[in-house]
């Protein structure tokens, strides 16, 4: 009895942890898009500099590494928005947290129903379940972000009709990015036009690199080459940095394909929009 208090009284003190981290994190990327915005309109040589960048970047090459914009339901954005996204990338600011926090869904929702989660009714609930796992965690994998869904309602698997019922209402609330692992979920507060900082991890909250947008791989691959490494040395410095001694082919390929876009490009190219339904592979 005494171990079973001792447990749920350090499973709630890491619970409250986690809690505050995701909310430092958020209030951290909500006041680093304010600034790039604001930063932005006061600057208007690097909204040139930057339309010149992302004219010399063609569809052929995103499509080549798997990368590409699925825009579900938003409109198109006026002029205004394209040389206020354009003011931020040539700024260069970052809107991420150094550090990868993982979130916990269950906690901005009053209950967690599973026997209701197919139901329609159930729709705000999961969509503000969601909502947090982007705003913390984002850009997220799609199949990360079923799995946080299914975890806090007690699953441990994530079957196909769960991944399926919480992608239809992703896809309804959030940007995303198609990539060859998968489709990555943004924030508003981080969208795919905003640079992006290469996020460590810690022993409370891990990643797979396939569980990594490819943005963030190019952030990574520019602090490496930013010491003065290039070729193989430089791949094995960012496996490394991710936390890894050795890679798998699979991974491997996605670190160098990272490491191939710092060669052409000084940041990462501003996501293309392109039909929702289109793959890239």
């Amino acid at each position: 009895g005494t171990l079973e208090k001792l447990d749920a009284k350090l499973q709630g003190l890491l619970q409250a942890s986690r809690t505050k981290r995701a909310d430092e994190a958020e209030k951290q990327a909500a006041a680093d898009a304010a600034a790039a915005v604001a930063k932005a309109r006061d600057d208007a040589e690097p909204v040139n500099a930057a339309r010149a960048l992302h004219a010399d970047t063609s569809d052929a090459t995103l499509v080549q590494l798997g990368l590409g914009l699925k825009s579900p339901s938003a409109e198109p954005h006026s002029q205004d928005q394209e040389a206020e996204v354009y003011a931020r990338n040539a700024a260069g600011t970052v809107a991420a947290p150094a550090v990868f926090v993982e979130s916990d869904p269950a906690s901005v929702v009053e209950e967690v129903k599973a026997d209701g989660f197919f139901d329609s009714g159930y729709d705000t609930v999961l969509l503000a379940m969601i909502a947090h796992v982007v705003e913390v965690e984002g850009p997220v994998l799609d199949t990360v972000l079923a799995r946080r869904i299914a975890r806090a309602h007690g699953w441990q698997r994530t079957g196909s009709r769960i991944q399926e019922r919480v992608e239809r209402l992703a896809e309804k609330a959030h940007r995303a990015t198609a990539e060859d692992v998968g489709t990555f979920y943004w924030s508003a507060a981080r969208p795919p036009e905003l640079p992006m900082a290469f996020r460590k991890t810690t022993d409370e909250a891990t990643r797979s690199v396939d569980e990594v947008c490819m943005a963030e791989l190019f952030a990574l691959a520019n602090e490496v080459v930013a010491t003065g490494e290039h070729g193989d040395a430089a791949v094995a410095s960012m496996i490394r940095e991710f936390g890894m001694k050795s890679a798998r082919a699979g991974s491997r390929r996605r670190f160098v394909a990272a490491m191939e876009l710092t060669r052409a490009e000084k940041k990462f190219p501003a996501a293309v929009p392109s039909n929702a339904n289109r793959k890239y592979s």
